[in-house]
């Protein structure tokens, strides 16, 4: 463990589905490439320490920024949606912030002190899988692709993004057939080779990458494990050297936080020892998030049913208990994730009471959480995403 980790100011932030074809999108310009665990600064006009919020209640958008060790709302916040939104992400650097709503896509440009403008004059910049719009989204690392997982489970889209403009070229959707699938979230690999999703009943499906031409392929598709209707993946976190993939796991079977080692050739996920007869890491019977330090020092889960969070160091896919854990929250946590400065966690809570958290990190206890600042949203926050 490095000694900084140890520091609440030194702590590092954390910032797939198959088809029956391969995606090939318009070859463009691979771009400098940056991941999403790099404590580079961004080039963009959004420079700062942001979190945004999407509220699938009240259909608005909340934005905040993170000064001082509290949470102030941006000018503008919240802002009206025409769709309800079931996602949110951040492009690197931080120039875009993209909305997944039930009917597409729709993008904002970030300016100064985090206030968001418009793309498009307020028209959809993209669409995926029919009217059921977007579950999930999720920028690739080297910042020139939007990965969107389509609500109808059967469908994702890859949008190349246009870093002058924020506007997206669509290619080919991609489409899978998988019994029970319920999509929840997806992620793209830190070393940008592979795609992953959580499909809910229908688990979680891994297929290669290609950054430099946005092509995917389903070759290498893979599920996870054979699940009842009981079961769900909800969601899932990558280490920052895509050796590891974390997934929160509900249901009756051993539900709480498993581990899989990626074959870095294929993708394919094999289970790790968990604990003592096979069951999963934490005390969670319903995790519904999952976020990591840059570092992969540290992990954490968030118990949607306990309002809690579960905490973790992590060595090599083997995880132990961080003092004090579990650590108390807002009602149903729903998204985490490490803030800018890589100085908290931050948890959007479906249920409220608060409904968006920041945590900060105690310097005489590694990995242990405690409250910090708090604020309202709207109506069912649902997802978060945060400047990196």
């Amino acid at each position: 463990m490095q000694a900084g980790e140890q520091k609440l100011s030194l702590l590092k932030k954390f910032c797939g589905v198959a088809g029956a074809t391969s995606l090939l999108l318009v070859t463009g310009c691979a771009g400098f490439f940056q991941s999403q665990y790099s404590s580079s600064s961004s080039n963009g006009s959004g420079n700062g320490d942001y979190v945004y919020v999407a509220n699938a209640g009240s259909n608005t958008l909340n934005a905040y920024e993170i000064s001082s060790a509290a949470l102030t709302a941006v000018s503008g916040s919240p802002y009206t949606l025409t769709y309800t939104p079931t996602s949110v992400a951040v492009t690197i650097p931080n120039t875009y912030v993209y909305v997944g709503t039930t009917a597409g896509v729709y993008g904002y440009s970030i300016g100064t002190g985090g206030v968001l403008t418009q793309l498009s004059s307020g028209q959809a910049l993209q669409s995926c899988g029919g009217s059921g719009g977007v579950s999930s989204l999720d920028v690739s690392p080297d910042g020139q692709w939007l990965i969107e997982l389509a609500n109808d489970g059967q469908t994702l889209c890859v949008g190349q993004i246009n870093t002058t403009t924020g506007l997206l070229t669509a290619g080919t959707p991609v489409t899978y057939a998988i019994t029970g699938a319920v999509p929840k979230q997806v992620r793209v690999a830190p070393n940008g080779a592979f795609i992953f999703a959580a499909l809910g009943s229908g688990g979680t499906l891994v297929f290669p990458f290609t950054t430099s031409s946005g092509s995917v392929s389903t070759s290498g598709q893979i599920l996870t494990y054979a699940t009842t209707n009981s079961d769900s993946d909800n969601a899932l976190a990558i280490d920052p050297n895509t050796a590891f993939v974390y997934i929160a796991r509900s249901g009756a079977t051993n539900p709480g936080l498993w581990v899989y080692s990626i074959n870095s050739t294929n993708g394919a996920l094999s289970s790790q020892t968990q604990t003592v007869g096979g069951v999963p890491y934490g005390v969670a019977t319903n995790p519904h998030a999952v976020s990591f330090s840059k570092t992969g020092t540290y992990v954490y889960s968030g118990d949607y049913t306990d309002g809690q969070l579960d905490g973790f160091t992590d060595s090599v896919g083997q995880l132990t208990a961080t003092p004090g854990t579990p650590y108390n929250t807002g009602n149903e946590p729903v998204a985490l994730a490490y803030d800018n400065s890589s100085s908290y966690i931050v948890a959007v809570c479906q249920g409220g009471s608060p409904a968006v958290e920041i945590l900060g990190f105690d310097a005489n206890y590694p990995g242990r959480l405690y409250a910090v600042s708090s604020s309202a949203a709207g109506t069912t926050p649902t997802a978060l995403a945060v400047t990196h």
